[in-house]
């Protein structure tokens, strides 16, 4: 809303192009480890149209996180030389904030601002970069103006912006007693108290009304536009990652056995209304519709959820399988990866929808999935290595969409 500092919402509408070709995308991966001595750490671009891999880029230091913002005009690497600003279009980087020494939580769709933070997890170790709590840091970096804010903000694992970039949630992990915090560039950063357990994953509906945070046995949810906590949203289990899917006010939970897919039903308000900040409990219901992988309890390494709310795919920790959940009916597919294969580490789904790209352990490839024929089509080899000359997994992979 202009001149109020408060964001304001309308319903959702999609447009379609009928027969629009898909346009190529390039997938970007690297490894977290550090590489033999006397050399660099280097990000792989790969062509998607062409299932090949481009010229290896030098990074300033060893990663830890890439996020491309979704509107693919930039990406941003956390590393141990700094942070690291990536133009996917043209495939360069540049080092533009070397004190920032943290992890990548979340990248506004414009790709202008990253939220950065020291606590959380190095993936090559699974502790925290900045193991002491009075000294963990979050930054939010503005691209534009080359500035950046710190805060003194300890346990800030995960976070994600609104789809306009005006608001950004961050969930502070195990230890902070479910402390949130919401970072705005027309507010001061705020602290949400009380909420209890250990949120560890953020997304807010597509809509925008409401933003929904994995806790340690339920969904927190809260309204957007006063950060007022809402009934939490009950789960089929314990949650582990939530995502929206994209023009659909739906949102989809990762949990111990499989998804949990949430409709979301926002009422609008009688007008007139006396405020701003209208959307509350009394005015959305929700329905849940449970995917179960039969698989029983495992862990999810990341939840991918395509763009048209066709399939959401969830990564599971030590299982050679990517599990595909069928959101518009259908029983669930469990594709199986190569021989030598031990997990899937990373993916993402292309902007056709029916194909994944996703980085793979044991093999230590990038491979090609077909969605549609449920099988890996291709694997193109990686040659990583860590500091001993032993092969290094490629387990960082962002992909930008044009």
């Amino acid at each position: 809303g202009n001149g109020l500092n408060q964001p304001v919402y309308s319903n959702l509408f999609r447009v379609t192009v009928p027969n629009a070709a898909s346009p190529p995308s390039t997938v970007f991966v690297t490894s977290s480890f550090a590489p033999p001595s006397g050399t660099s750490p280097t990000l792989i671009p790969i062509d998607t149209s062409t299932a090949t891999a481009g010229t290896a880029i030098t990074l300033p230091g060893v990663p830890n996180s890439i996020v491309i913002g979704t509107g693919g005009v930039r990406g941003f690497l956390g590393t141990d030389a700094g942070l690291v600003s990536l133009d996917p279009a043209a495939k360069t980087v540049a080092l533009v904030a070397p004190g920032i020494l943290g992890k990548v939580l979340a990248v506004s769709a414009n790709g202008n601002k990253a939220i950065v933070s020291n606590a959380a997890n190095n993936p090559s170790t699974g502790t925290p970069i900045e193991p002491n709590p009075a000294n963990q840091r979050l930054w939010v970096f503005d691209q534009p103006s080359n500035s950046l804010q710190s805060f003194i903000v300890p346990g800030a694992v995960a976070a994600a912006f609104d789809n306009d970039g005006f608001k950004a949630f961050i969930a502070a992990g195990p230890g902070n007693g479910g402390t949130v915090y919401v970072f705005s560039p027309a507010l001061a950063l705020q602290t949400l108290t009380g909420i209890g357990g250990s949120p560890k994953d953020v997304a807010a509906l597509s809509s925008d009304p409401f933003v929904f945070m994995a806790n340690s046995s339920a969904v927190n949810v809260f309204s957007t536009c006063n950060n007022a906590q809402q009934p939490d949203l009950a789960t089929t289990s314990a949650p582990q990652f939530v995502q929206p899917i994209l023009n659909s006010d739906t949102i989809v939970v990762a949990n111990a056995s499989g998804l949990d897919v949430e409709t979301v039903t926002v009422t609008p308000n009688t007008p007139p209304t006396s405020t701003f900040c209208t959307t509350t409990a009394a005015n959305a219901t929700f329905s849940n519709n449970f995917i179960d992988f039969g698989l029983g309890a495992f862990t999810a390494r990341q939840l991918i959820v395509g763009s048209f709310g066709v399939r959401a795919i969830v990564l599971p920790m030590g299982i050679n399988k990517v599990l595909v959940g069928q959101l518009q009916g259908g029983p669930p597919v469990l594709i199986s990866l190569p021989a030598g294969a031990t997990e899937p580490l990373a993916g993402a789904i292309v902007n056709d929808v029916n194909t994944l790209w996703v980085s793979v352990a044991g093999t230590n490839t990038v491979d090609k999935i077909d969605l549609i024929g449920n099988t890996d089509i291709a694997q193109i080899p990686t040659t990583f290595k860590k500091s001993d000359s032993t092969a290094a997994p490629p387990n960082l992979l962002a992909l930008r969409l044009r």
